[in-house]
């Protein structure tokens, strides 16, 4: 109907919040991509924006540190926390309004802040040490009209239309080989939910693989360039990682900060899938991977569906393909239907309960 080719137009620019918003619930997007349905709030530091806020503390961290050429191996317990602080002044200063607040206010919200980082921090770092991975790019963004980026992936529906994905990566991390680059695209996650590779079948957890074929598929040769490529190198397809930064529900049986560093490193898992390449997984440290090992250095039978070889990531990418066609098909077929409800269903946080019919 018209109606519905004025919602979405002939070649749609998607992202993976609006491709799960989707999935979840076709009038929960209507509401709030179609008709920009939205709740008002007041603007406050609390737990609800804590991924908002320790993104932005590991990039102004990582940044720095970046910029200022030096290493995780060389930062000295002083010198870490002063880049944490750092970070946090530059989180605060952003976020928060200082004017009405006192010094004493600022500055408890400031050791807050720290505190919370730190031990999210000191396992990052410690990964890194033993890691011949470094990080190259922090919140890159998929975009076009830049050739120092990499350009939206795109795939087709049903009827040929083009549909472009885009989006920003939290990290990206580079290990050279010779001419070519082995690339691995890392997504901090601060929430509960896990990650299974059952997920890409739902179109869900899609981003992370779209965003790491964005790299390897791109033809910019000034992005292949700064990504470390040399002559006619390749780019290898080492893996999307979620690293887990929740620092909720974190429990020690005695009061003791050391104590309670260590459980919440404890909490932050790595879950993804990365390439079966022996070259690859030597390169990356073996105690922070989705994958777990035996005593002779190979994969353990549980960690086989986390790993994928060239001719999987192909396989891969056909069946995500396929599932974003099918979206794409879905939302201009008019379907807005609420979704019905189930366990762990996203009904139970849904912003519009008000005005959803589903009881």
């Amino acid at each position: 109907t018209d109606t519905v080719r004025a919602m979405y137009p002939s070649s749609l620019a998607l992202s993976q919040s609006r491709i799960e918003t989707y999935i979840n619930c076709p009038f929960s997007y209507y509401l709030k991509y179609n008709i920009n349905l939205s709740q008002n709030e007041r603007a406050r530091f609390d737990a609800r924006n804590i991924g908002t806020f320790i993104h932005a503390m590991l990039e102004n961290f990582f940044g720095e540190l970046s910029e200022n050429g030096e290493s995780t191996n060389d930062l000295t317990d002083e010198r870490k926390k002063d880049l944490i602080t750092r970070a946090a002044k530059k989180y605060i200063s952003k976020v928060v309004e200082t004017e009405g607040h006192t010094a004493k206010r600022t500055d408890i919200l400031l050791d807050r802040l720290c505190r919370a980082a730190e031990p999210v921090i000191d396992g990052l770092c410690d990964e890194l040490q033993g890691s011949a991975f470094v990080p190259k790019f922090f919140e890159l963004q998929i975009g076009d009209g830049n050739d120092e980026l990499p350009r939206p992936v795109r795939f087709k529906d049903s009827s040929g239309e083009n549909i472009s994905i885009y989006g920003i990566i939290d990290r990206v991390d580079t290990y050279e080989s010779g001419d070519d680059v082995f690339v691995r695209v890392i997504d901090y996650k601060t929430g509960s939910k896990d990650f299974s590779p059952e997920d890409i079948d739902e179109g869900k957890n899609l981003q992370m693989f779209l965003y790491l074929k964005s790299i390897v598929d791109t033809d910019n040769k000034t992005f292949k360039k700064k990504l470390g490529i040399k002559n006619d190198g390749k780019i290898i397809p080492a893996g999307v990682i979620y690293v887990k930064t929740d620092m909720s529900d974190v429990t020690v049986s005695h009061s003791s900060e050391d104590l309670e560093k260590e459980a919440i490193k404890k909490k932050q898992k790595r879950r993804g899938m990365i390439l079966d390449d022996s070259e690859s997984i030597s390169a990356m440290n073996k105690e922070y991977l989705p994958v777990r090992f035996t005593k002779s250095g190979a994969p353990d039978a549980k960690s086989a569906k986390f790993l994928y070889t060239h001719e999987g990531w192909k396989e891969l990418n056909e069946k995500i393909s396929k599932k974003i066609g099918e979206i794409s098909d879905n939302m201009k077929s008019g379907e807005i239907s609420p979704t019905d409800k189930t366990k762990d269903s996203p009904c139970d946080f849904c912003s519009f309960k008000a005005v959803c019919r589903k009881k």
